[in-house]
């Protein structure tokens, strides 16, 4: 007989689900707009009429505004978030993020034709954005046994992929209606989600983490106790791991804040890191799928409804490749999986290209562009999709600028969209790129796979901990893989290193020269 019991892990499930619902409001703000933006009573409400197409049409500019400045909400909601945070906590972040979120709902649906109330409306729901996109991963890294923490992190993408195809589906059913009720529902949608979190935020336990670095032990032991009742982590274990790491952390806490931050070498390395994926993430043209992907069919001629199908079919190729990462990312290294995979998705982007090439691509060049468009999705979902968000949170689960790190990562990778989902409309419509824009994102993409290949260690396997020990041992790049920690290193159960950090490189100089014996560390302990 089944019993959920039986699950792996099933005790913490409910609480890694309740996280993910911030992701899945970000996925359902990427799709939701395009549809609605391809809308005849959207058009005709906050567009323009073209006397020569006798239509009403929304221009670039319109289209490039009301569908980048949202990301202005959400770098502030990323900012934001390391106080919200430190202060209040994760739960406190998502309660934060939800009022941002009724905020923007209640403007967008009052909107009566004025664009600049939309964009009002579009960058309160990206102050709510912001602040989950930021708290989500550093909760999931923070409540999941080490041993799963990849795939646990890998829901904030299943969660966002989730998100696109609820977003994409209100507007394809409303799209033929007259009134505005037909962009109003869409709009409101995100409101379910806000209550969810409401109601069933009493029951989901604070981070253990946060609650002993606020000092509250106890507290900290019941969320444990709470989250882990399943019982295939020693909570007593844990607790006194991230006593230890709490203790260290308060004996080297740096009280220059920021500057303190940048003059530390291995905190400029974490910087670049995150920098680096979550701006490559973004180089791939990811953000244009998401948010322009009806209005670009059209574009190269796809008929209206047919458009809103296969963006929703491009959607369910996302949630393919999510569903396909969780056996690939705790299965094989993530450099190899990363590289792989952004080097078969700058061929289906160039290929794409290829396709637009002829001034007026056939019909089953349109289909191929689409049929290369659903793999890139699939492929960014299967890779860096997911493994961004996991990198960002193996570099901030420890260190005593973890959340500033973590907001320059969230900062760098909604910069990044705004960029793109800026851009686009004058790539694809003005420059009349179309198709051909897959050779813009395909350089980028290839790009960024190089950068990936030099800056990124070997993460795999490796807990929190370990991760950070490495890091101030300044091991290179290409010596992740082999390096072994040192049994000087452990103390207590956990890993310790001099408050100084003065004696980091040793452990370098004795890999090289003499491989020291491996302390064995429980992954489940951090």
């Amino acid at each position: 007989m089944f019993s959920y019991r039986k699950i792996p892990y099933w005790s913490v499930l409910p609480y890694l689900c309740y996280a993910a619902l911030g992701s899945v409001l970000y996925g359902y703000d990427g799709t939701y707009f395009t549809s609605v933006q391809s809308q005849d009573a959207f058009k005709r409400d906050f567009g323009t009429y073209d006397s020569a197409k006798g239509v009403y049409t929304l221009s670039a500019t319109s289209l490039s505004l009301m569908t980048s400045l949202v990301y202005v909400g959400e770098i502030i909601g990323a900012l934001t978030a390391p106080n919200v945070q430190a202060r209040w906590g994760r739960r406190g972040a998502f309660l934060a993020a939800m009022v941002g979120t009724v905020i923007g709902v209640v403007i967008q649906i009052a909107a009566t034709g004025q664009q600049g109330v939309i964009v009002a409306g579009r960058i309160a729901l990206g102050y709510g954005i912001g602040m989950v996109s930021s708290s989500v991963p550093q909760y999931l890294s923070e409540i999941a046994p080490a041993k799963v923490r990849t795939g646990a992190i890998g829901l904030h993408q299943q969660g966002l992929a989730n998100g696109q195809i609820f977003g994409a589906l209100p507007g394809y059913l409303t799209r033929n209606m007259a009134s505005s009720a037909a962009y109003r529902i869409p709009m409101a949608l995100p409101l379910v989600i806000a209550i969810l979190t409401f109601v069933f935020y009493p029951f989901v336990p604070e981070s253990p983490r946060w609650l002993v670095f606020k000092g509250r032990h106890d507290d900290a032991r019941r969320a444990l106790e709470k989250i882990h009742k399943s019982g295939e982590v020693d909570v007593v274990r844990e607790l006194e791991a991230i006593q230890y790491t709490a203790a260290r952390e308060a004996a080297v806490e740096s009280t220059g804040g920021w500057l303190d931050m940048l003059k530390s070498d291995v905190e400029r390395r974490k910087i670049m890191i995150v920098m680096l994926i979550t701006s490559g993430q973004q180089a791939n043209g990811i953000q244009f799928c998401f948010s322009y992907m009806t209005v670009f069919l059209e574009n190269i001629g796809i008929e209206k409804d047919n458009a809103y199908r296969f963006t929703m079919a491009l959607c369910c190729a996302e949630v393919l490749g999510v569903f396909v990462s969780f056996f690939l990312v705790n299965r094989f290294p993530s450099r190899k999986l990363l590289l792989s995979t952004i080097s078969m998705m700058t061929v289906t982007l160039l290929v794409c290209g290829i396709l637009g090439l002829p001034a007026h691509p056939s019909d089953q060049a349109n289909i191929g562009v689409i049929v290369c468009m659903m793999i890139f999705t699939a492929l960014f979902n299967a890779g860096i999709g997911v493994l961004c968000w996991s990198t960002v949170a193996s570099l901030t689960g420890v260190g005593e600028h973890r959340f500033r790190v973590a907001a320059i990562a969230t900062v760098t990778f909604f910069v990044s969209a705004f960029l793109v989902a800026l851009t686009a409309p004058y790539l694809f419509d003005t420059a009349n790129l179309k198709a051909k824009i897959g050779f813009v994102y395909g350089t980028l993409c290839a790009l960024s796979g190089v950068v990936i290949w030099w800056a990124l260690p070997e993460f795999h396997g490796r807990s929190l901990e370990e991760i950070d020990y490495m890091l101030h041992a300044r091991v290179p790049t290409r010596e992740w893989p082999a390096f072994k920690i040192p049994a000087s290193a452990m103390q207590d159960g956990a890993l310790a290193r001099s408050t100084s950090l003065d004696s980091a490189g040793d452990s370098l100089k004795d890999f090289k020269e003499k491989p020291t014996e491996v302390a064995v560390i429980h992954q489940d302990h951090v």
